[in-house]
């Protein structure tokens, strides 16, 4: 009866002791996968933009939609509200920010609006009312109230957007895209219904001209 216990006891280490090899094996694969992951992960930081009160993410190469916005915000703010004083303090803040791509002509655009108002002694207010990042066109759109004073008092106050394309490069900002208008978000939906509604238009023309 001892030797049966002892053998029964002497099988089920056996047993335990193999189980436990499978089970080590396959902690080290979880471990090796883990640390794979790790090293190739790209670390992402996390950002509470003064823009917005959500919080962003950023990585090397791609930013949240938060992250977006808060730079459509500062840009809009930035180009906005300008006057003879800080026109050229404009100018240095959005040079590092713009793309090699586009940079000659920012800059040139910059400086004949710079000498306008410094001409003129314009300037130029924008109160931001609502911020849009469209993922599927990578564009942010700022959208609110713009005002242009004139010296003796004067103010022409329009609705307008700026509307920005940024990309991610080394966790910086880069901006590859950037213009402004007298009118709502131009979105793909906005788009879509402007080329339909000019289609349509074109249509009724040459009907007409029939």
């Amino acid at each position: 009866m001892k030797m049966g216990n002892m053998l029964s006891k002497w099988n089920w280490a056996l047993l335990e002791n193999r189980y436990s090899r499978y089970a080590i094996v396959g902690l080290v694969a979880c471990l090796a996968l883990t640390l794979g992951m790790l090293l190739f992960k790209k670390p992402v930081v996390i950002l509470q933009p003064y823009t917005l009160k959500e919080e962003a993410f950023v990585t090397a190469d791609e930013a949240g939609q938060s992250y977006h916005e808060a730079w459509g915000m500062f840009l809009s703010l930035l180009m906005g509200n300008i006057t003879p004083g800080n026109v050229q303090f404009v100018r240095e803040r959005l040079e590092p920010l713009l793309s090699p791509r586009i940079f000659q002509e920012a800059m040139e655009a910059i400086q004949s609006q710079a000498e306008i108002i410094r001409k003129d002694r314009l300037s130029m207010t924008f109160e931001p009312r609502n911020v849009v990042f469209e993922r599927a066109s990578g564009k942010v759109f700022v959208f609110g109230n713009s005002s242009v004073i004139s010296p003796n008092g004067e103010t022409r106050r329009d609705r307008r957007t700026y509307e920005f394309r940024i990309r991610i490069d080394s966790y910086m900002p880069v901006v590859t895209f950037m213009t402004t208008y007298a009118d709502r978000p131009h979105t793909l939906d906005v788009l879509e219904k402007q080329s339909k509604a000019a289609e349509r238009a074109a249509e009724r023309a040459s009907k007409a001209g029939k």
